[in-house]
């Protein structure tokens, strides 16, 4: 940030640190919960694998990436301070 010489994007840049350095806090915290639920996902994954069911296959990588996508949107909805 110093090499940068921009006081402007380096207030900006400090203003941003304190949120990005949370995150990582919070999806671990809330990522233990989730841990029984993700292996179910890859239970069905490779019994999918297994039987050689594509259906199954991407029905349950369909519902993995939902999960996913929701759990990041939690997260970051999780972070953001009241107006």
């Amino acid at each position: 940030m110093e090499a940068a010489d921009n006081t402007l994007l380096n207030a900006i840049l400090m203003d941003l640190l304190p949120g990005i350095r949370r995150l990582p806090y919070a999806s671990l915290m809330n990522r233990a919960m989730d841990l029984k639920k993700n292996a179910g996902f890859f239970r069905n994954i490779v019994k999918a694998l297994a039987l050689r069911d594509v259906e199954m296959g991407v029905k349950t990588m369909k519902d993995y990436i939902a999960n996913e996508r929701s759990f990041a949107l939690e997260s970051i909805d999780g972070l953001k301070t009241p107006d």
